[in-house]
C-alpha cells in the first residue's frame, strides 16, 4: 500500500478546490 501522504501530494493537483481531508476521504472511499 502507498502512504496517504503520497496519495495527498499526487492528489493536491487534482483536488485543488478541495481541502487535503476531503481528497484522503474521497481515497479512502476509493480503497
Amino acid at each position: 500500500k502507498q502512504n496517504l501522504s503520497d496519495f495527498i501530494v499526487v492528489g493536491r493537483p487534482i483536488y485543488q478546490a478541495k481541502e487535503p481531508r476531503e481528497v484522503v476521504l474521497e481515497l479512502l472511499k476509493d480503497c
